[in-house]
């Protein structure tokens, strides 16, 4: 019988109740792994049809756990981040997502942080990678992608660099491509990749 949703959330939500989170996430990633092998899965969650965006198909308030379903435009690059404390899987179901992990160069106490990419690779379809706590990365997808994202709690209101005492983040509406702060509305220097 094939793997459901209803399956992967109810086997998710019981790892990341019985397991330090960083045995938790590997389980994660592979129980989605399983569940982008489900083409009845795939076919109920995403269509030819539908517009770039998220839903959200599953959240268990609980363990703050939740399955959204991305479809990401082509020709987009997003923004290095983190999750915080928090953390993030992704799959895909159609298509790939290029992938970029950043380590950062300068100390965590100065204002800006300056990345350096340490790690490219392609997640192709029904393959997935899990982003533990404060793990800076970045996705970009050349064509029009299915993507199933796991996350801890959702931030809603962009991305950017998240660190331990201060969030940072990228607002769209800034013309010079500034970060935030979230928290208290105060500006930080920009993001600098070398």
């Amino acid at each position: 019988m094939a793997y459901t949703l209803d399956e992967f959330c109810a086997e998710s939500r019981a790892a990341l109740k019985a397991t330090p989170l960083g045995d938790a996430l590997p389980q994660i990633a592979d129980r989605l792994a399983r569940l982008l092998s489900n083409p009845a899965f795939v076919a109920e969650t995403f269509s030819d049809d539908m517009p770039p965006g998220r839903r959200l198909l599953h959240h268990d308030p609980e363990t703050d756990f939740y399955v959204l379903a991305h479809v990401q435009e082509g020709s987009k690059t997003g923004k290095p981040h983190s999750h915080g404390s928090s953390r993030a899987i992704y799959g895909n179901a159609r298509e790939h997502t290029e992938m970029t992990e950043w380590g950062r160069t300068n100390p965590e106490s100065e204002a800006h942080a300056v990345l350096q990419a340490v790690s490219r690779y392609r997640l192709g379809p029904g393959e997935t990678k899990a982003y533990g706590p404060g793990v800076i990365h970045s996705t970009a997808h050349p064509k029009k992608a299915w993507v199933i994202r796991v996350t801890g709690t959702i931030s809603t209101c962009c991305r950017g660099i998240i660190s331990a005492s201060r969030i940072a983040c990228w607002s769209r509406r800034d013309a010079r491509d500034r970060y935030r702060n979230v928290t208290s509305g105060r500006r930080h220097a920009r993001l600098k990749a070398v």
